[in-house]
């Protein structure tokens, strides 16, 4: 009899390599974060209004080919992109994205890894989400604000475990009625 022929296999095609420097995104990419949040929600009147504090699952994604930063917790999202950037607003070391819509206002704080605040900083980042949302029949706006700190996982293997190490600490705080403080 006449043999086969054996298939030739499909390839799979070749993932990017991850990204290894916050200085340097090159690829599409979730940034693991850690994130706490505040809420105050204005009810209708003769309602009373809430605040409230929790840690969130705030996601983080970068899209290389616009650099854009895209935040997620819930329902909320929100794409920023470079020229959604005030120049007025940002200075060395923290780059201040915002973002207007009817009834809605976005602002997104970010330290910009590898230029000195106290140190540079490649590996790891922080920054800050504020939404304000005007919703109908309700006495005023309301504000979440989502703190995070973000980057990249270190290996166990490559956090010492002996010696003296010295940190330098930056703070960033975020006021929820208006930007950076």
């Amino acid at each position: 009899g006449t043999p086969t022929p054996t298939p030739t296999p499909t390839p799979t095609p070749t993932p990017p390599p991850p990204n290894t420097a916050l200085s340097n995104l090159t690829y599409d990419g979730d940034l693991p974060t850690i994130t706490g949040e505040t809420r105050e929600v204005f009810g209708p009147p003769g309602t009373p209004n809430t605040f409230s504090t929790d840690f969130a699952s705030l996601l983080l994604h970068y899209t290389a080919a616009n650099q854009g930063y895209t935040t997620t917790v819930d329902t909320r999202t929100q794409t920023f992109l470079p020229g959604d950037v005030d120049a007025a607003r940002s200075y060395p070391g923290l780059t201040f994205y915002a973002k207007t819509t009817t009834g809605q206002f976005d602002y997104l704080l970010r330290i910009r890894p590898g230029t000195p605040t106290s140190v540079p900083n490649y590996y790891v980042g922080a920054g800050g989400w504020v939404r304000q949302q005007d919703i109908a029949g309700n006495m005023g706006p309301s504000t979440w604000g989502d703190a995070f700190a973000y980057g990249f996982p270190t290996a166990m293997a490559a956090v010492p475990t002996t010696g003296t190490r010295r940190y330098t600490v930056d703070a960033l705080t975020i006021d929820n009625l208006g930007g950076p403080v």
